[in-house]
């Protein structure tokens, strides 16, 4: 269901998809949707960088950047369908553990 203002309320029906290294990321507004595409390849490049520097290790984490990246850019929920037998519909917690 969507609000006057063009919000979608229930992100499985959203009509704001994008795709991501075969994931799509359902938006609840066309803002949040163009906030992800704009930032996500510097904040995916930002983040691989730390990571290098502090562990001095060089690997693949677009996926798991991208759901972190995900998850600080929508407010309303979470969900993401991924084509590598993943599935997220539930809210997941993405924080450091010390």
């Amino acid at each position: 269901m969507q609000t006057v203002n063009g919000i979608e309320l229930e992100l499985n029906k959203s009509k704001f998809i994008y795709e991501y290294e075969n994931m799509k990321f359902y938006f609840s507004s066309e803002l949040y949707m163009n906030k992800f595409i704009l930032g996500i390849e510097d904040f995916i490049k930002a983040e691989k960088i730390k990571i290098f520097n502090k562990y001095k290790i060089r690997c693949n984490f677009n996926k798991f950047l991208a759901l972190s990246y995900y998850k600080k850019i929508e407010k309303r929920g979470f969900y993401v369908v991924g084509y590598d037998a993943i599935e997220i519909k539930e809210n997941i917690v993405i924080d450091d553990i010390y």
